[in-house]
């Protein structure tokens, strides 16, 4: 089982704006949607709500402490050892790869069991950004298409 960040992050480590990813390239997103289509992605419920709808031929899930959420076309689990659990390696879903794909605070939840991460650091700067946690970010294996513009 592989459970891995997909992200792009300025070089202070911002991620987002008002739940939005402020880039917008072509290539990146060709790129994410090769990469997680017939994949499970996990996201947080600001992220689920920012994109509006499941992300298609994808298996998706939402972290979410409210126990009250719940979405047509989703699977919800309330807690990172639940994923932990379902998708890891003596899971039932072991077989599976998972993109962990947003927010900050799913990421800071999700860092101790994810493996490789795919990032793209080299964006511009954003101002009253969400910022990715510093922990366990030296394993970036990855980058996206636009990288290094």
């Amino acid at each position: 089982m592989t459970i891995s960040f997909l992200f792009a992050m300025d070089e202070a480590r911002g991620i987002g704006i008002n739940n939005r990813s402020p880039w917008r390239s072509p290539a990146d997103l060709a790129f994410f949607r090769k990469t997680t289509t017939g994949h499970t992605v996990l996201m947080g419920r600001k992220t689920y709500d920012s994109i509006g709808k499941p992300l298609p031929k994808r298996h998706n899930i939402v972290l979410t402490r409210d126990t009250g959420f719940s979405a047509e076309g989703v699977e919800v689990i309330h807690s990172p050892e639940e994923v932990a659990k379902q998708y890891g390696w003596t899971g039932p879903r072991q077989d599976e790869e998972l993109f962990v794909i947003g927010g900050a605070e799913v990421f800071r939840r999700t860092a101790a069991f994810c493996g490789p991460h795919v990032c793209d650091g080299d964006r511009p700067p954003l101002r009253g950004r969400h910022v990715l946690p510093g922990d366990g970010l030296e394993r970036v294996d990855g980058r996206f298409p636009s990288a290094g513009r």
